[in-house]
């Protein structure tokens, strides 16, 4: 690596300059291309303040709490499975309680 950066020292003076990343970042790109460094993988480029964090478990928990016996019961409980369940109680209605599973259809349209 020291004999490109011999060769290129006006790259390497920009260096700390603010206005030079693009060329670093070319340069270390065609670096990298050259010694047969793979690209790093999503979990080797770092964070940044304005990046957001991957999604953890924690987003797919149910937070709605409205004091019922059935908001107690969802309360914190993975999303994902408690929607398998609303949609099993739909279809069970569908079936057998045409006028209040239109009921209930209609009024989440109309949210």
């Amino acid at each position: 690596m020291r004999e490109y950066e011999d060769a290129y020292p006006e790259i390497f003076a920009t260096f700390d300059d603010y206005e030079a990343p693009e060329e670093l970042a070319a340069y270390y790109t065609i670096l990298n291309q050259m010694e047969g460094k793979p690209e790093p993988t999503y979990s080797e480029i770092p964070n940044y303040s304005y990046s957001p964090e991957p999604e953890t478990e924690a987003e797919t928990m149910i937070t709605y709490d409205s004091g019922t016996e059935f908001s107690d019961a969802i309360y914190k409980q993975d999303a994902e499975r408690i929607w398998a369940v609303m949609d099993e109680l739909m279809e069970v209605l569908h079936v057998t309680q045409p006028r209040l599973y239109n009921g209930v259809l209609n009024q989440i349209r109309g949210l």
